[in-house]
């Protein structure tokens, strides 16, 4: 796939494309302990007016230590081409910079990564935000539920997805500048461009492609906000406009072609025996737990096994863990049409996108920027940062067996309004 770069006569852009390979299974209800997507890595292209880098977390989730700390910027500037890596540290935290113009190598990402609790066997793992809507903070996400014996999940370990603290600084066009008074404030950085795709093969031209990208989200916060923009999101690289995840509804988390259910502890012969209830799994639009029960009015008592009910509405016709039969004796739903099942917010590229200014070439406004460079005397800290969360959400039909063994791409393009 050709990824696209924006020339910098009309604004300065820098793309980051994340590369991979889908490994195990990824039925993640049924085999959650072998799901995992293997993260390929990051490489930031840039522009010489934008410097990019990561903020380095002091804090328990990243456990940097003075030597650590030390050692990370070491390994890494071994990586960077032609000169050593920046090291700045203020008062608001700690910063690795490739120079003006260089690259910040998927090798230098995956090296951060090696010092922090984040994708640490190298690999995404479906999890889900559960019920999210936009502008609410995600605190954590969350592992899939176990078969009959929790509908909800745990909280997932950092190892089954990726945080990273992007970085930039704004460089002056006048490149005769070399003091540190080159550093600009109050610059604005948007998202333009996201685009994923997946291969068999790891060659997009050929038509081997899969659906395993329409499960990829991002979680940002913007640190740029003001009135109408979008301050937390989530966005969904496939999406073409703003939509939900259903984060709910019955499961085959046992790959027997049934859909989950609780056996009835007494047992008694009827006209149609009647032998126990289908599981909801998820929560509601409040976070709680569903109880099938109170749904009596959409619940049937199958006397003979289903063919397969796509009540999860996946368009499929092979079963998988979305789309199953209904067990001969068991009560289950005909429909989740007016269900209240949770669901998960999530914005497309063009909802957060800047517009050029018609009148002045380059000039970016609008849209929901994610940071804005510090406006400080001090020149080189005049720094834009946000923190960025890649994950699978494990919800999303695409997250099935059948999309198994492929290679990824995610491709992201950030722009500022061109600076003098």
């Amino acid at each position: 796939m050709k990824w696209r770069i924006l020339a910098a006569c009309l604004s300065a852009s820098t793309f980051i494309a994340f590369t991979g390979a889908v490994s195990g299974t990824l039925a993640w209800y049924a085999y959650a302990t072998n799901a995992k997507i293997s993260y390929g890595g990051t490489t930031v292209y840039n522009t010489e007016q934008l410097q990019v880098g990561l903020k380095i977390l002091n804090s328990d989730l990243t456990r940097f230590t003075p030597g650590k700390l030390n050692n990370l910027k070491y390994d890494i500037s071994k990586l960077v081409t032609g000169r050593n890596i920046q090291y700045v540290s203020n008062d608001n935290g700690d910063f690795l910079f490739a120079q003006p113009g260089e690259s910040l190598s998927s090798e230098v990402v995956r090296t951060y990564l090696t010092f922090t609790d984040y994708a640490k066997d190298n690999s995404l793992c479906p999890v889900t935000t559960k019920n999210y809507k936009t502008n609410d903070k995600v605190n954590m996400l969350f592992t899939s539920p176990i078969s009959v014996e929790s509908k909800i999940g745990h909280v997932s370990e950092w190892s089954r997805y990726i945080t990273l603290n992007f970085a930039f600084r704004v460089v002056r066009l006048d490149q005769s500048d070399h003091s540190t008074l080159r550093y600009i404030s109050n610059q604005n950085i948007w998202l333009t461009n996201c685009e994923a795709a997946v291969s068999k093969t790891g060659d997009p031209t050929k038509d081997d492609k899969s659906e395993i990208y329409k499960s990829l989200r991002l979680y940002m916060e913007s640190n740029a906000v003001k009135k109408g923009d979008y301050e937390k999101f989530i966005i969904n690289p496939s999406a073409k406009e703003k939509g939900t995840t259903t984060v709910a509804g019955p499961l085959d988390m046992n790959n027997d072609g049934y859909f989950d259910y609780q056996k009835r502890t007494l047992l008694y012969e009827e006209e149609n025996p009647y032998y126990g209830d289908e599981i909801i799994y998820g929560t509601d639009s409040n976070g709680n737990e569903i109880d099938i029960a109170s749904y009596k009015d959409k619940l049937k008592l199958y006397a003979d096994d289903s063919e397969l009910d796509d009540l999860n509405k996946t368009n499929r016709t092979e079963k998988n863990n979305f789309l199953a039969k209904h067990r001969k004796g068991m009560k289950g739903l005909t429909t989740l049409n007016g269900l209240d099942l949770g669901k998960a917010e999530y914005l497309s590229v063009g909802d957060i996108c800047p517009i050029e200014d018609k009148t002045i070439s380059g000039k970016l406004e609008g849209g929901s920027p994610l940071c804005t460079t510090l406006n400080t005397e001090v020149a080189q800290d005049r720094i834009g940062y946000f923190p960025m969360t890649i994950y699978l959400e494990g919800w999303d039909h695409s997250v099935i067996d059948a999309n198994l063994w492929n290679k990824y791409n995610l491709g992201l393009t950030f722009e500022i309004s061109r600076a003098n």
